[in-house]
């Protein structure tokens, strides 16, 4: 996680400070990540993700090791993500991805309601609490009904 201009982390080190091997895999695995499907984006064309690192060279990436990555032509896996440039959702991408939208909204709303029946119950809990303990609420020193 540390950047080129030295604002990373853990330790803010800048250029050269940064060993070899983790300026590279620093911008591949960005490539990588931008060239792959995400759960809240599709993946970048391979056009659009050169553009990506080369906008982020000397601030993020080390500028010779995004040149020296963006030179590499003809190699399959740079490819294997990437959507193609002008490439058009198909109708039954588009219907998935609506699909994984309202699953996940409708898993957030259970979530909410589920933690406002929490709320409530701590809620209720405190008032007998208040009111006299368990006893007042008709139960007993566990929680369960009184005999």
């Amino acid at each position: 996680h540390e950047w080129w201009d030295g604002t990373g982390y853990p330790d803010a080190l800048r250029r050269e400070q940064i060993p070899l091997p983790a300026r590279i895999l620093r911008a591949a695995d960005a490539y990588a990540a931008l060239t792959d499907d995400r759960p809240f984006r599709r993946a970048l064309t391979e056009e659009a993700a050169r553009k990506h690192l080369t906008e982020w060279a000397a601030i993020e990436f080390d500028p010779r090791v995004v040149h020296t990555l963006l030179s590499l032509r003809d190699v399959p896996e740079l490819r294997s993500y990437a959507r193609r440039g002008g490439d058009e959702d198909t109708a039954q991408d588009r219907a998935r991805e609506s699909a994984e939208v309202d699953r996940a909204e409708a898993d957030r709303a259970e979530a909410d309601h589920s933690e406002v029946d929490l709320a409530r119950a701590v809620r209720a809990e405190d008032s007998r609490a208040e009111a006299g303990g368990s006893a007042a609420s008709g139960l007993d020193e566990w929680g369960a009904p009184k005999r």
